[in-house]
């Protein structure tokens, strides 16, 4: 649809929705229907340049998930696992917080509060670290911590630890099955 159109006449059409003017008046000022506008816009953002789409990198957790090697368990304790570092790295300043319980709508019983919920959160993360100083083979902590807070690949990780290729998958994998072997996460936590 968009590819109808002028060049000259599509860059007019982005220049008046960089500077926020209405859907209707650019419609109506450049005679074009819904339907070129909507395929305009998507053009217009979905195009990244070569220097963005270079840098991107896939997760490695989800790269790890597509080969079978983690489950969707997996990935919520890692989800659970990041969300305790970043309650404890998250600084002094100023939380909006509720210390009051809420009720589940669907359940309509009430359920934990914030502060109590990141109590758990800390206190499963605190567990989980010990257990992976008693594990044997001992679990190292620090390079799960780093892919799981870092956009970094495993072969980077590798390379920063100093370490053989998969290293760093083998103790993220395995300390991931001990948080979830520990703590049988669901998919409500």
């Amino acid at each position: 649809m968009a590819r109808s159109l002028t060049k000259q006449k599509i860059k007019a059409i982005r220049i008046r929705i960089n500077r926020g003017e209405q859907e209707d008046k650019i419609l109506s000022a450049e005679k074009i229907s819904e339907e070129q506008l909507w395929h305009i816009r998507k053009d217009y953002n979905d195009v990244a340049t070569p220097e963005t789409t270079s840098k991107l990198k896939r997760d490695p957790l989800k790269n790890l998930e597509s080969r079978g090697m983690l489950d969707e368990y997996h990935l919520l304790a890692a989800d659970m696992i990041r969300s305790a570092i970043q309650i404890r790295i998250g600084g002094l300043g100023v939380k909006c917080a509720s210390i009051e319980s809420r009720v589940d709508q669907k359940g309509k019983r009430p359920t934990e509060s914030e502060s109590e919920w990141s109590i758990r959160v800390q206190e499963k993360y605190s567990l989980w670290m010990q257990l992976c100083v008693f594990e044997k083979p001992r679990i190292q902590t620090m390079p799960i911590i780093d892919i799981l807070m870092e956009p970094v690949s495993f072969k980077e990780m590798d390379r920063a630890w100093g370490q053989r290729k998969g290293w760093t998958r083998d103790h993220l994998v395995r300390g991931l099955k001990l948080y979830c072997q520990t703590f049988q996460p669901k998919k409500n936590p």
